[in-house]
This record gives structure tokens, sequence and C-alpha cells, in this order.
């Protein structure tokens, strides 16, 4: 489908975030600049102003580590959406509730950590919240690529980067 892009008006400071040796941040680096109270809450306020305004039904929120996705959660509860979290530690069974769940349209979101980055095809896919920044083109890719697959029940999918995606890597539309 359409992809449509905006970058978010929050973006966190990565000048000292580390690098690895495959060329992308070092996690624990990575997640001491962007999840901090200040950027998590921003970054919410101004991504659930546009997914209420926009009517977004089905949203993905991209996070750095576990904590992160924590964070996340919490602060989107705040809001009143209770976002399942999906890490690698999320027992494959429940791992296999949600993502059916979220398929059907029964759930209206959900958080993750390196788990729905790739061959997670759930079709109703209308928002993509990036909170993970990353260096690597392929990774870039493969987050909004989520939302590339064509249901009736949508127009376009957005792109909210609220992690110096694009301005790192162009925009993805």
């Amino acid at each position: 489908c359409r992809l449509r892009s905006k970058i978010g008006d929050v973006q966190p400071n990565l000048d000292d975030v580390k690098r690895n040796s495959g060329g992308d941040y070092v996690v624990n680096s990575l997640a001491a600049a962007v999840d901090t109270p200040e950027v998590v809450r921003k970054a919410i306020r101004s991504a659930m102003a546009i997914i209420q305004r926009e009517q977004r039904k089905s949203v993905v929120f991209f996070c750095v580590d576990v904590q992160h996705c924590k964070d996340v959660t919490a602060e989107l509860r705040k809001y009143g959406l209770d976002v399942p979290m999906v890490t690698g530690k999320t027992p494959i069974k429940e791992r296999t509730r949600i993502a059916e769940s979220f398929k059907a349209g029964q759930l209206r979101a959900l958080a993750n950590v390196n788990v729905y980055t790739e061959g997670f095809n759930a079709k109703r896919i209308d928002c993509i919240v990036l909170l993970r920044p990353t260096l690597s083109p392929g990774l870039y890719v493969q987050m909004p690529g989520r939302g590339l697959r064509t249901h009736p029940s949508k127009e376009d999918c957005l792109i909210l980067d609220y992690a110096n995606c694009i301005d790192t890597h162009g925009p993805i539309d």
C-alpha cells in the first residue's frame, strides 16, 4: 500500500551513542539516549495525537530494548491504550496469541523489541511508530515494511519517525 512518512517533532540526541563493529548502534548506549522519561513522554504524546487525529486502527511500535518497551507501554496506558509487549523472551504461545489477536483487529496496537522487524504479515497495519534508531539500512526498511501490505480497511500506512531514521536514511516512501 501507499506509505506516508512523518518526522516526529521529538528526536533523541544520538551524538554520544556508541557504535558496534557492524556499524549500528550499541543497544545499551542507544537505550541510554532514547529511554529517558522526557524523550518517551514527548514522543508518545506526539504519536498519540497523530494516531488519534488520523484514527489509526492498527499500530506497531518499534522499541530499543525490553526496558524501553516497558516504558513505552506504560506511557501508552496513560492514553487509554493497553498495548501488549512482545520481546524475544515472550513465550511462543503468548507471542502467537498476541499476534493472532492483533491480526484479527482485536488489539489496536502492539509494541515490540526486534521481534516483528521481518516475517510478520499483519495486513491491517496502518501505522508504524519508529522509536528505535538504527544505522542499518536493512533494518530501517524492514520496520516500515510491516505496513506495506494492502487491506480493505486501510488507504495507506503512516510511518511516524521518532528515531532519526528518516534523517539518517531518507524517506521510506
